[in-house]
């Protein structure tokens, strides 16, 4: 086949231009996942890409259509580690239900952990797994000041309860006001998808 033969059946794009993940519930499998922090915070970083449905393989695609000099994975999420502070409750019963929601989805599978955190064996059994992945629209600015509109990984969910349906998509996250018409000079914009908090 000549690399012209389907041109007239393409449709045309702007450059950069690609078909944007909407916010929803997706199954993803676990490409890789590793601990990382620094002295503010440790957590799971789990990268994943969208394994059935419209968008499979998304991630795969996005990272191919990046330049080659600079590329990374989009498709992450990043499970806190708890502190010990009066948000412990919280961020730790968020930590378990993402672990959980794992667990959950791949039968016989269970996370192991000492007193530290998970252990190095069962963070490099995740690899494979499968997940529920729920996204959400969040505003941010453009290095432009342009109000622009992206998608955020909210959390994770077992994988029956994305398939029957049974989650919810959190809201649009706005910019507020005065964020908006606020000066941005001096300040680097900077991928969401890449920031650990």
């Amino acid at each position: 086949m000549g690399v012209f033969d389907n041109y007239d059946n393409v449709e045309p794009k702007r450059k950069g231009e690609y078909n944007s993940l909407p916010a929803g519930a997706y199954v993803a499998r676990i490409k890789r996942a590793e601990e990382v922090g620094n002295d503010k915070y440790t957590a799971l970083k789990i990268n994943f890409d969208i394994e059935q449905g419209e968008y499979k393989g998304y991630f795969e695609e996005l990272y191919k259509n990046q330049n080659k000099d600079n590329r990374s994975w989009r498709g992450s999420f990043y499970a806190f580690y708890p502190k010990d502070n009066e948000y412990y409750a919280s961020s730790a019963g968020e930590l378990k239900h993402n672990i959980e929601s794992i667990e959950k989805s791949n039968a016989g599978f269970k996370m192991s952990h000492t007193s530290d955190g998970f252990t190095g064996e069962s963070i490099a059994q995740l690899s494979g797994k499968l997940v529920g992945v729920i996204f959400f629209e969040k505003e941010y600015l453009n290095k432009f000041g342009k109000v622009k509109t992206g998608i955020n990984v909210w959390g994770f969910e077992t994988v029956e309860d994305v398939l029957s349906g049974n989650y919810e998509i959190p809201p649009k996250q706005e910019l507020k006001q005065e964020t908006q018409s606020s000066d941005m000079s001096g300040f680097n914009e900077f991928d969401n998808d890449d920031c650990p908090f």
